[in-house]
């Protein structure tokens, strides 16, 4: 009896998601200079680069979060990649520790989980004017891509010299946001802050130190296994 009643249930989730709903997505990047090394005797930036992905299907999100990193090479572990499966508007979700883990996953408070992983309650904001002051706002041209530029009032060595924030009317149906105030401000969404520390001499090694960047970014894209996805939410819904 209960082997027919799991398979009964199986065939309901199977019908509920259906292949033919719409999965969205978008991908969290973020980008961190970490080391700068020689090339062909010039002085290189060497990057950490995390990307999460964000998967909207029906009334559920799914987080894919970056793999396990191999220091020696920077690179991640295909395969490490934790999941986070939670319904629209619930405060707890559950954490699977890889696409293949077939457990019940580990509860967890959606607020804890974003603000642990994806740097929810650190929204970005206008910069502080003491510090600095708007170099330029502008469309860029053939876009309808707003860029609005910061530079810092008084520099100090190895400070952000420059912010700059880039708007656009996109993803409106997307809730991720990297400042709610500055989304709802500009009608717009911001979809990616750089700050910049310019190329500079390092005093102690004599040595020009390259431009270097700091990187958030949010942009849409459409997962190549989309049923795969939807499969894997399907199966676990049953434990949220």
């Amino acid at each position: 009896m209960g082997m027919i009643y799991l398979i009964l249930v199986f065939q309901v989730l199977s019908v509920c998601f259906s292949k033919d709903q719409p999965v969205s997505a978008i991908q969290l990047i973020r980008q961190y200079p970490i080391n700068t090394y020689q090339e062909n005797s010039q002085e290189k930036v060497e990057y950490l680069r995390d990307t999460a992905d964000i998967i909207y299907y029906k009334d559920y999100i799914l987080y894919k979060l970056p793999g396990t990193i191999q220091f020696e090479n920077g690179y991640h572990i295909s395969g490490t990649e934790p999941y986070f499966l939670m319904k629209r508007g619930a405060v707890t979700g559950k954490l699977f520790s890889s696409f293949d883990d077939t457990g019940i996953g580990v509860s967890i408070p959606v607020d804890t989980f974003l603000r642990k992983n994806l740097g929810r309650g650190q929204d970005f904001d206008v910069p502080d004017a003491a510090i600095w002051q708007r170099s330029y706002s502008k469309q860029i041209q053939g876009s309808n891509i707003t860029v609005d530029a910061f530079s810092i009032i008084k520099n100090n060595p190895e400070s952000v010299d420059t912010i700059i924030y880039h708007y656009a009317p996109i993803l409106k149906d997307i809730d991720f946001t990297l400042s709610k105030r500055l989304d709802a401000e500009r009608q717009s969404k911001l979809f990616k802050v750089l700050f910049i520390i310019n190329e500079q001499m390092n005093v102690s090694s004599g040595k020009l130190v390259p431009r270097r960047e700091f990187k958030f970014e949010i942009r849409e894209y459409r997962p190549v296994n989309q049923d795969q996805l939807v499969a894997f939410i399907a199966k676990r819904v049953q434990y949220l």
